[in-house]
């Protein structure tokens, strides 16, 4: 009675790893993906992020400020500060702005890539 109570847990835990495998071979990701909307939904992408193609790579731009460095006068080995008194490169704020595109991985490691909008 028991080996038969086994032999019945063996063979459905057969059937459910074949139906987990055979779910996972339909869940093979693309290599290059047709549009940011599809990639942002097939890798479960953070939709916080306003993510968007550059140069044919999925990525969303992180911007972040600095201390400008044309009104910022630090002397060598002192810290600088976090504003400066203003000038014409900063326009009279004392900080600069910047962005920088951070790209979207796969789960492979590999840089996500997007046709660009352009069809180039």
């Amino acid at each position: 009675m028991k080996t038969q109570e086994f032999v019945t847990d063996v063979m459905l835990n057969d059937m459910e790893n074949e139906a987990k495998n055979h779910t996972d071979a339909n869940n093979v990701l693309p290599a290059v993906f047709s549009s940011v909307d599809e990639a942002v939904k097939l890798l479960k992408l953070d939709k916080r992020h306003k993510w968007e193609e550059f140069c044919g790579e999925l990525v969303y731009p992180h911007k972040y400020s600095y201390a400008c460095s044309g009104c910022t006068e630090t002397k060598e080995m002192q810290s600088t500060p976090e504003r400066g008194g203003g000038c014409h490169e900063c326009g009279y704020k004392g900080r600069v702005r910047n962005i920088v595109p951070v790209p979207a991985f796969m789960p492979d490691g590999s840089i996500a890539k997007v046709v660009p909008q352009n069809g180039l």
